[in-house]
């Protein structure tokens, strides 16, 4: 129950605390790596599709459905 709950409260911080720009920053090593197509759908998948699904398995661990 409460490893489902950690993924929930990491997704919630980066996307939506942490922020795109300090992602970008982060994973491009200060702009030497130009990636920031993949860092902005890697950030899509944590804001959104990442944040439901784990949000699946905790309701299913917890035999809701």
């Amino acid at each position: 129950m409460f490893l489902p709950l950690g993924g929930i409260l990491i997704c919630l911080f980066v996307g939506w605390v942490y922020g795109l720009p300090e992602m970008v920053r982060q994973l491009s090593n200060a702009g030497v790596l130009r990636n920031k197509r993949l860092v902005s759908q890697v950030f899509f998948l944590v804001r959104f599709v990442a944040l439901q699904s784990i949000a699946a398995v905790l309701l299913h661990g917890l035999k809701v459905f």
